[in-house]
């Protein structure tokens, strides 16, 4: 499995994943995606100003792939089931100071042996590297989407 972030999870749903996903299956946490759906939803909105980087590739998104935001493909993006990992996310977000969207992707990383992959260096949450320490974290890596 590949735990990514929300930019790496939108090249996965426009199938232009960056790296070989030989590994598994692309996933992404519950609260990663909710970020993604959120901007998708500023996108549309007609009342607010659509702000930000991730806002700003999904409005350049082709209207196809914006589609497949509501109900991604499975094959293409998993999101994965919190509910075995909540414990131990609760845990890393007092430990180490982490969000909870940070928290759950170190969960998951955790659960599932798996390492998170990062759209950009900027994406890493101040905390996670601390896991790769002390919680035996799989490892972090960056890859630069397309």
């Amino acid at each position: 499995m590949i735990i990514c972030d929300e930019y790496l999870a939108l090249a996965a749903l426009s199938e232009n994943f960056p790296i070989s996903t030989t590994a598994g299956p692309v996933a992404i946490t519950p609260a990663s995606w909710s970020r993604a759906l959120r901007s998708n939803h500023t996108v549309d909105s007609p009342r607010q100003v659509a702000r930000g980087q991730l806002s700003h590739i999904i409005s350049q998104l082709p209207p196809e792939d914006r589609a497949k935001l509501a109900m991604p493909d499975p094959s293409l993006l998993e999101i994965v089931d919190p509910r075995p990992f909540l414990d131990t996310a609760a845990r890393l977000a007092v430990s180490y100071r982490l969000s909870y969207m940070a928290a759950e992707m170190g969960a998951a990383a955790l659960f599932y042996r798996a390492p998170l992959h990062f759209a950009s260096e900027l994406n890493v949450p101040p905390g996670i590297r601390d896991l790769l320490q002390y919680e035996n974290l799989p490892g972090i890596h960056i890859i630069v989407p397309a």
